[in-house]
């Protein structure tokens, strides 16, 4: 197994040092500054990732988990000047300023009701397509984090529902997949941050019939 460390970004001594002590070490791949940034932080990622990028192999991925297209009311019209929406805008800005080893992205989109999918699905397939292309452009991978588990506003897929947002990410050229949720953080029937996930292995390290 192989691990991605994430980084107390506002730390960058903690962060250094994080590195500096497991650099070495044969199952760390790589380092996540920060999970899904907002344009504030670009800035300072971006200097945060120099310092990384100095301490560490060619080979170790320094990179984010960017906001799904639907985190918030994204204007989905081009801007007349630049020809990008407000998300294409965000996506690019982070990869000029931040600078990353691969592009990174996690949406969901099996929503509760399977009513919804429609408009849910149109939203995904755009996101994979932004995600696809300016990765394209920039010279790197890009990875996607697969919908395994049900939560509050999100439903448990079953086979043929994983099996598409697995395929779909695969047909994109997403190089590098990840399931979330695949360990449940707490034992059964606590929500310890508000949510009631299902997960691929349970608090005791079992598989559930979604690992299955």
């Amino acid at each position: 197994q192989k691990v991605m460390i994430g980084m107390p970004h506002e730390n960058e001594e903690t962060c250094l040092s994080l590195v500096r002590a497991t650099k070495q070490h044969p199952v760390v791949i790589g380092y996540t500054l920060k999970d899904e940034p907002t344009a504030e932080h670009f800035e300072q990622l971006g200097r945060l990732r120099d310092k990384i990028r100095a301490e560490v192999e060619d080979s170790m991925f320094v990179m984010c988990n960017m906001l799904p297209s639907y985190f918030t009311m994204w204007d989905d019209q081009p801007n007349p000047e630049t020809g990008l929406t407000v998300y294409q805008k965000y996506i690019r800005d982070y990869m000029e300023i931040v600078r990353p080893d691969c592009l990174s992205l996690d949406h969901y989109p099996l929503g509760s009701d399977p009513k919804d999918d429609i408009s849910l699905l149109r939203c995904f397939l755009k996101n994979l397509t932004d995600i696809r292309n300016i990765g394209a452009e920039y010279g790197v991978e890009t990875w996607g984090f697969i919908q395994s588990s049900g939560w509050q506003g999100r439903r448990e897929p079953n086979e043929n529902e994983l099996r598409f947002v697995i395929n779909m990410h695969l047909v994109f050229g997403f190089k590098q997949l990840s399931y979330f949720l695949y360990w449940q953080p707490w034992e059964e029937g606590l929500k310890k941050d508000g949510y009631d996930y299902s997960a691929m292995i349970t608090y005791q390290g079992e598989q559930t019939e979604i690992y299955r």
